[in-house]
């Protein structure tokens, strides 16, 4: 089963600067999450850049384009449009298989 830490990533490069490598690597990891978890439609995401506000589809390279250089929505912290839905989804279940694993150890040992 797939760690609830692998899916997890860390979101503090969004309020860096855009100048600095950590908010370029902060970008590239958001668009290998956008390409292993988000819905493309036409090759098509939703661009999370202060101009288009996820309410624009555009190709992967122009996301990251405009990211780099408009900026990320600063209040984009929950990637509905992403992924992140799958991220709550897959925790829950990792949290609920940790619990039915130890209840189980516990009704094994009685």
């Amino acid at each position: 089963m797939m760690s609830f830490l692998n899916v997890v990533m860390d979101r503090s490069w969004i309020t860096v600067s855009q100048i600095s490598d950590e908010y370029e690597n902060g970008v590239e990891e958001f668009i290998q999450f956008v390409k292993r978890n988000g819905v493309e439609v036409n090759n098509k995401y939703y661009c999370p850049c202060v101009n288009c506000v996820n309410v624009i589809r555009q190709d992967i390279e122009l996301i990251r384009e405009h990211v780099l250089c408009d900026d990320f929505l600063k209040s984009y912290t929950i990637w509905t449009w992403h992924g992140k839905v799958l991220e709550h989804i897959l925790a829950n279940l990792q949290l609920n298989v940790n619990i039915l694993m130890y209840i189980m150890r516990i009704a094994w040992k009685t």
